[in-house]
């Protein structure tokens, strides 16, 4: 579209995504013998991350990092946890065998020193990317971002109606990588408690749901049992792992003890931009619970968590820490939509004197505060257990 000024006309792209795949295609074809630019127009263009976070990621932040798995960023505007695609992972092993950086690197560092890329210089490769591709109309980094949100993200325009009698359980899928997109959907239902512990799986309703064939259903739902989040059971099928209270229990104990390390080797002094970062999500998350935004609530507060975690460079601890997680997402999804006592503001508290430990570069108060919220949600987990097995509402038992 044309923008008139008072001394002059000039003509701004309007950032539209790639829609057209072969144009898509072209532009990593091109940068195929480049593997630093393949990986940053891969992460700008699969993950979701805005590139502001993508340009502070260090090479220990997506090293470890398998298929399938959540890429911790410092980034809260995602849809839920970015996920690591096979394209990002195999750009990644391509640019970690060219280069060999070492742990502590940024991915996109200046090429005259050891600071990240700036901003002004993704812009002029993004524009030299189009111009070798002979691609107009695309305004920058911006069309990139809206490239991921039209292929990935909330534009989905294809809704496909379920059986009436079938609860709905993931989107319709119309993307390329149909076993990766499957598998994210139903990871997705699962941390989220959409689909509850102990219910079953059955392939041709999740095939139909989402408008694919049964054979990437059936690879999602592999993947998902290796990770351990479904078991196979005869006659019965894939059926969603459930816990115990202890077991629950557990995880919290072990919880306490890995992320109060992370926290006390993080690098001091706590950056600005980080107490920037959980003041930011602090204010968020207590609009989403204001206003009942359950699954909005969830997600902030993992991200509250793991932006301090990932001050720690400790990329192997962080990857214990996310599986706990995991492990427990379903369970705080449910405790915070049905038990009774249940107190939303009560993180918010141990979440504020958490900011306030960070304020004052104290990683002792962050601790303590931390060490409170953990054990108000083992009280409050225990009371959820027994309000479920005298209701008789789960099928779990405590062992």
């Amino acid at each position: 579209m044309v923008i008139e000024t008072s001394k002059h006309t000039r003509k701004r792209n309007t950032a539209i995504p790639i829609k057209d795949r072969k144009s898509f295609d072209k532009i990593r074809k091109n940068l195929k013998n480049n593997p630093r630019d393949l990986l940053l127009f891969d992460l700008l263009t699969q993950t979701g991350i805005n590139i502001n976070s993508i340009l502070f990621l260090r090479v220990s932040n997506l090293k470890l990092i398998s298929i399938g798995a959540e890429i911790h960023s410092t980034d809260d505007t995602t849809d839920g946890m970015p996920i690591m695609t096979e394209v990002v992972y195999n750009t990644l092993q391509q640019y970690l065998k060219t280069y060999n950086p070492d742990d502590n690197d940024f991915l996109f560092k200046s090429r005259k020193g050891t600071k990240p890329l700036k901003l002004n210089s993704v812009s002029h490769l993004v524009r030299k990317w189009y111009k070798e591709a002979n691609l107009k109309n695309y305004s920058g980094i911006s069309s990139l971002r809206k490239t991921w949100n039209f292929h990935n993200g909330q534009n989905r325009v294809r809704q496909i109606k379920a059986s009436k009698k079938l609860r709905k359980i993931i989107n319709p899928i119309e993307m390329t990588t149909l076993q990766d997109a499957v598998y994210r959907e139903l990871k997705k239902s699962i941390l989220s408690a959409n689909i509850r512990p102990g219910d079953r799986l059955i392939t041709e309703d999740l095939a139909r749901q989402a408008n694919v064939s049964e054979t990437p259903v059936r690879e999602a739902l592999a993947r998902l049992e290796i990770e351990g989040f479904l078991y196979k059971e005869k006659r019965k099928g894939h059926l969603i792992r459930t816990l115990s209270l202890l077991e629950l229990k557990e995880i919290l104990k072990i919880r306490l003890e890995l992320e109060t390390l992370a926290i006390r080797d993080s690098s001091l002094p706590f950056s600005p931009s980080l107490l920037k970062k959980l003041e930011t999500n602090l204010f968020q998350n207590k609009l989403a619970r204001k206003e009942g935004d359950i699954e909005k609530y969830v997600i902030l507060n993992r991200q509250f968590h793991h932006m301090i975690y990932s001050n720690a460079n400790m990329p192997t601890l962080k990857l214990i820490i996310s599986y706990l997680w995991n492990r427990m997402s379903p369970y705080l999804n449910l405790l915070i939509r049905e038990c009774n006592t249940y107190n939303p503001r009560l993180p918010m508290e141990f979440h504020q004197g958490m900011v306030n430990g960070v304020r004052n570069q104290d990683p002792g108060e962050v601790c303590t505060w931390l060490r409170e919220d953990i054990n108000q949600a083992d009280k409050v987990l225990s009371i959820w257990f027994n309000q479920q097995q005298s209701e008789d509402r789960v099928t779990i038992k405590e062992t």
